[in-house]
């Protein structure tokens, strides 16, 4: 199995499992649904013929305002759509400094304090494959005990 993101931001991703089909993708993402901390999980498969399942995961994510963390620069992040931590997580440091003034140093401050509050995608889909990987080895053990009776 190979992955290969196709795009990424701080709260979802979408991915490109290749040598897997609907079997795994959908035991897969029917698993990752059960969670609370996911919000969306799908997956497609473009044509039959080239299997190359794009698997899609949103984590469900609290609107915690931009006020929490920037104080005095609030104002000047709501002014570019910044209202909310997951929004600077999801934003380019670079063009934020850009568009607000705002020094990239403090930035950057800002964004270490929002991750605090939230999980990154990769870590909730690598906790979590490690649950599901865990389960299917379960199940097969009891398959197998059941075969020996």
């Amino acid at each position: 199995m190979e992955v290969k993101v196709i795009k990424e931001r701080y709260d979802k991703i979408e991915f490109i499992l290749e040598g897997e089909d609907h079997t795994f993708c959908n035991a897969f993402v029917q698993f990752l649904k059960r969670f609370d901390d996911i919000d969306i999980a799908t997956y497609k498969i473009e044509h039959p013929l080239i299997v190359k399942p794009k698997i899609y995961v949103k984590l469900k994510v609290e609107k915690i305002p931009i006020d929490k963390i920037a104080g005095e620069d609030s104002e000047k992040l709501k002014k570019i759509g910044i209202n909310y931590l997951i929004e600077l997580l999801n934003s380019d440091i670079e063009e934020v400094s850009k568009k607000t003034g705002i020094d990239k140093n403090k930035l950057r401050i800002y964004y270490e304090e929002a991750k605090k509050y939230h999980k990154n995608v990769r870590d909730v889909i690598k906790k979590h494959l490690d649950e599901f990987i865990e389960y299917i080895n379960s199940v097969e053990n009891a398959f197998i005990s059941s075969l020996k009776k």
